[in-house]
């Protein structure tokens, strides 16, 4: 080939495989997810991701009963939160049924948002996205730019024993005992919307020839699989701390009947607790004094007291 051409072509593909790079999004980074009846924990999980540097949340609301309209009104007005009412219907025995209405929530927050957001984390609410060595997620996936995606795998958390999180407590403080690192991980991810053609199923997005996702250590993943596939475990470079059983009344008055409901084994349930009671784990402590200085400033600004309760 002639040298000049060849030059040229080298030019030309590196230029446009920039342009997503390059070009400006109203959100650097977004968060998506569809909750139900959370509505005393969304101000930590809001806040902290803010701590973090997320700059917008798109709350698909999948028929809550709950006071949440209370708790976002505020961030609704300041243009922080965008809430999507989805009043999707299923059998309480059908899990499959869920998945598909969370699936088509990701695919929505895809198609509308493709020219609007440089990345979106699909995330849940119990579920708490975080870098091990950097303190803002947009800085940290600048490294990342040439991926289409990025796979986070869990770090499963236990109720800790902890009866109930009184208010004013942090969830993220008050519950520090984990599971084991290979205990059921699965992985969430965080995608560039112009690289993803569609969400198969929540922990599956198919991408747009030649993108992929990589792990925290830029291996490449393969599409479609829902379980953590790291050769080398990258939670230590990032990670998700998902708080599945939340505090003991939370797992036993609430989330233990929804999943019997849906048709799980409430014996292995109870036995999955317990194994998540395992390990402590402190990573994310680094973060509990910018959040609770968050935190206190947005009650003062809302002339409600908070009264912060440190017992660990």
């Amino acid at each position: 080939m002639n040298t000049k051409l060849f030059l040229i072509l080298i030019y030309f593909f590196g230029i446009s495989g920039r342009i997503f790079a390059t070009q400006e999004y109203k959100y650097e980074l977004a968060i998506c997810t569809v909750f139900r009846d959370d509505a005393p924990y969304l101000e930590e999980w809001i806040e902290f991701h803010r701590l973090l540097g997320v700059e917008h949340f798109f709350l698909y609301n999948h028929l809550s009963k709950d006071d949440f309209a209370k708790v976002l009104k505020s961030y609704i007005a300041e243009g922080v939160v965008d809430l999507i009412d989805w009043p999707y219907d299923f059998p309480d025995d059908n899990h499959e049924a869920w998945i598909r209405i969370q699936t088509m929530a990701f695919n929505d927050a895809i198609e509308k948002n493709r020219e609007t957001c440089r990345w979106i984390a699909f995330i849940d609410t119990d579920e708490f996205l975080f870098p091990c060595k950097d303190d803002h997620l947009v800085h940290f996936l600048k490294d990342y730019e040439e991926f289409g995606g990025l796979c986070i795998a869990w770090q499963l958390f236990g109720t800790s024993h902890v009866s109930k999180i009184l208010p004013g407590e942090l969830m993220i403080e008050k519950l520090v005992l984990a599971g084991d690192l290979n205990y059921h991980s699965f992985h969430k991810s965080i995608v560039q919307p112009h690289c993803v053609h569609y969400f198969g199923q929540v922990h599956s997005p198919v991408y747009i020839s030649p993108y992929f996702h990589v792990n925290g250590r830029k291996e490449r993943i393969e599409a479609n699989v829902m379980f953590s596939q790291d050769s080398q475990d990258s939670r230590d470079i990032i990670r998700i701390n998902h708080y599945w059983t939340r505090d003991e009344n939370y797992f036993y008055n609430i989330k233990l009947l929804c999943r019997q409901r849906r048709g799980w084994s409430f014996v292995n349930d109870i036995e999955k607790a317990e194994v998540l009671n395992r390990h402590f784990e402190y990573s994310i402590f680094r973060f509990i004094p910018g959040l609770k200085e968050r935190m206190e400033k947005r009650c003062s600004k809302e002339s409600i007291p908070y009264d912060f309760i440190s017992r660990v």
